[in-house]
This record gives structure tokens, C-alpha cells and sequence, in this order.
């Protein structure tokens, strides 16, 4: 199985533990996870923005993971939600062929799914056998 990440999942598992980490794990225990350069920027300058003390443990775990991830390309495609943001985490799953987007946003939470991709909140995909 290929899942997503959003961003807030990345920071929130990476830094504060709990169901996000838990989410983390089992993405890679399920499968692959998929990330592109553009969600991987995203994850830097909100930890430099909100988190500058836990920057490099942030960045160093996160570097660890995503060197088994499958990357994806983001050439700006997808024009669905409001954000751009969000719109990269389409196109990067999109892309990706992925099954899964795991997020806490809700404008991704609200479109359920996304071109047969089911978008899950953390405690959905944990609940998930």
C-alpha cells in the first residue's frame, strides 16, 4: 500500500509522538510511504517557522525516513482545494499512484477522496486493520 503524509501528521509524529508517530509507523509496516520535494520544503519551513528548537531532531528524523519513501513529482496539475498546499498533497499522491492520504486538514478531510485516493484522518488509518 503507498500513503501520503500531510505535513501536520510529519511534524506532529516527528516531534510530539502519539497517534501521529503511531501513523508513521504503520504506513511503513503497510507498505511505502510517498513524498515529494515540494511536502518535504512544506515540513522545513513550518518547523523553522513553529519549532526552530526541534529543528534538527526534526530534520534528521525526517531525513532518516524519507530515504525509503517512493518520491513523486509535483508539477502543479491539481487546482482542487483552496490551498496549494493541499493541492500538492493531491498530485503527490495522485502521482504516486497511492491508495491512502493520512491528514489532519480539514479541507483535505472533507473531500473524503481524491481520484479513488481515500483521504483518512490519523485515527481512521489507525483503526484500519
Amino acid at each position: 500500500m503507498i500513503t501520503v503524509l500531510d505535513t501536520n501528521v510529519w511534524i506532529s509524529g516527528l516531534l510530539f509522538g502519539g497517534n501521529p508517530e503511531e501513523a508513521l509507523i504503520k504506513a511503513y509496516e503497510q507498505g511505502v510511504i510517498a513524498i515529494c520535494r515540494e511536502i518535504v520544503a512544506e515540513i522545513e519551513e513550518v518547523a523553522a517557522r513553529k519549532f526552530s528548537q526541534r529543528r534538527a531532531h526534526l530534520k534528521a528524523r525526517l531525513d532518516t525516513l524519507v530515504l525509503d519513501a517512493l518520491w513523486a513529482t509535483v508539477q502543479g496539475e491539481v487546482h482542487i482545494c483552496r490551498d496549494p498546499d493541499d493541492n500538492i498533497v493531491l498530485e503527490c499522491a495522485w502521482n504516486a499512484k497511492a491508495q491512502l492520504i493520512v491528514s489532519g486538514d480539514l479541507d483535505l478531510l472533507d473531500l473524503r477522496e481524491f481520484e479513488g485516493i481515500r483521504i483518512l484522518t490519523v485515527g481512521q488509518f489507525l483503526s484500519q486493520h
